[in-house]
Order: C-alpha cells, then structure tokens, then sequence
C-alpha cells in the first residue's frame, strides 16, 4: 500500500503546506543579519515611534544558507515586479514620512 504523502512534501516546484499547522505572522519590519554560514532575518510588527526611532516587537526568526538568501531575493525581486506590473509602482518607504 502506498504511503500518504505528509502535507510538506514538494509536487513538483510547489510545496503543500497544510496552513493550520503553521503560525502565520504579518511583518512590517525586517532586519538582517549576516555571518560567513548563515543570513538571519529577523520579522517583526512596528508598533511605535519614539524619538524618531521605529519601535519593533520581534515575531519571528529565520535562518538561511547563503545560497538560500539568493535565490529567496530572486523570489522576492520576480514578485515585486509581477506586483508593480499588476498594480503601480511600490513607493520606496525611505521616502515615507514617519
């Protein structure tokens, strides 16, 4: 008989993620860090401004080969432009007041 695939085995070049089984968080802060084997990207919520300074709560932190971080920045690169193709040109956010 044959084995029921767990719901994170790759198809193809899509994953299928059973969402119920995995937090979701919604990030509008990011900081990287790096070391000669690893990327560190630390996701947060901004929840403040205090003496022109962002005031983040840290949600999350995700390690990534060299390697990885690449090819997630294409992922990342291929998107914004599917997404200003389809909705208008994302303004750059050093150009937000805050």
């Amino acid at each position: 008989m044959a084995k029921k695939p767990s719901p994170e085995k790759a198809s193809g070049s899509k994953w299928i993620v059973d969402p119920t089984q995995r937090p979701v968080y919604y990030s509008n802060f990011a900081e990287i860090r790096l070391s000669v084997v690893d990327f560190r990207i630390r996701i947060g919520q901004m929840v403040d401004v205090h003496d022109s300074q962002l005031v983040a709560d840290p949600l999350a932190t995700i390690f990534m080969s060299p390697s990885h971080a690449k090819a997630f920045l294409a992922l990342i690169q291929r998107n914004v432009a599917r997404y200003e193709e389809k909705y208008g040109v994302i303004p750059d956010p050093q150009e937000i007041e805050v």
